[in-house]
């Protein structure tokens, strides 16, 4: 019944064209124009993506040269050691949530910066907090 529905119902297209007809903005011809148009464009994007033959990929070239593709199963090449200390996440956080004198504060903010600093004293960071300490150790560390 739904369906049936939704199937005699105007398109957006058909009723704003018809209002347009009625306010003398364009003649029926002009609409029936643009649908051919916009048709044939339709029409020509999908001739060519059906066409379209996708050109050898420059992988593992040029600047790339000398990587390889992963071994499925195997991540010993690609593991590292990318963990903090906690102290040092307590260190970055303490810094990243430092006012400087004078400067005053939303509340809310004020109440997020508390709450992150926190988080990290009681080992329970939020999303927002793992970014800003990921985003303060790279800048630690000069990267």
């Amino acid at each position: 019944l739904m369906y049936k529905c939704i199937a005699q119902h105007r398109t957006v297209a058909g009723s704003y064209g018809d209002k347009l007809v009625a306010e003398g903005v364009v003649s029926t011809q002009e609409i029936e124009e643009f649908r051919k148009k916009f048709r044939a464009e339709l029409d020509k994007a999908h001739a060519a993506v059906s066409a379209y033959k996708p050109m050898k990929a420059d992988w593992f070239e040029g600047c790339w040269k000398g990587l390889r593709y992963a071994v499925p199963g195997c991540f010993d090449d690609y593991m590292s050691d990318t963990g903090v200390a906690g102290e040092r996440l307590l260190a970055l956080m303490e810094a990243t949530c430092s006012i400087p004198e004078g400067i005053s504060l939303d509340k809310k903010v004020s109440r997020m910066l508390h709450a992150r600093l926190n988080g990290v004293k009681s080992d329970s960071i939020d999303w927002g907090a793992g970014e800003a300490l990921a985003f303060a150790s790279l800048l630690a560390e000069n990267k």
